[in-house]
């Protein structure tokens, strides 16, 4: 029975100490981290599906901060984080109509419902979202924005 009781009595303690004895104010609040923004990356093509390289682009997060600013490689590929919009400055295209473009994905599927708004210094604009193949409408020597 000694036996019992001094081990109860031992259990006790521990429980007591491995807790501690008193009330703390400190109160940790650990924030869930952001999750990770995922960049995507698409391209710009021609009707065979070749890249068109060269293309001034500048892409600007939700907040307005530019996150990139440069120009399409060989491939016509462009990267971004989704929620971004990109603008394309299509100097020297002579329009949809006579030199289609499209935006793909790495497969070569187009990459529709891209909302988008094109406008040149004539003041000449189309606008619309990007068709199942990706094709989208722009004049001559335009500057296209897409809502990515």
């Amino acid at each position: 029975m000694k036996k019992k009781v001094l081990g109860l009595l031992v259990t006790v303690v521990a429980v007591f100490a491995l807790n501690g004895c008193g009330s703390s104010s400190d109160t940790v609040i650990v924030e869930p981290l952001p999750p990770e923004s995922e960049l995507t990356t698409l391209f710009l093509v021609d009707i065979n599906g070749g890249g068109i390289e060269f293309v001034p682009y500048t892409c600007y997060a939700p907040d307005g901060s530019i996150v990139s600013d440069t120009v399409t490689p060989i491939n016509g590929e462009f990267s971004f984080v989704p929620g971004d919009r990109c603008e394309f400055d299509l100097l020297g295209f002579p329009s949809d109509i006579l030199e289609p473009l499209y935006i793909a994905d790495i497969d070569g599927f187009g990459k529709e419902d891209i909302p988008f708004n094109c406008i040149n210094d004539l003041d000449i604009s189309t606008a619309g979202v990007t068709d199942f193949d990706g094709l989208f409408a722009y004049p001559a020597d335009a500057y296209c924005k897409f809502y990515l």
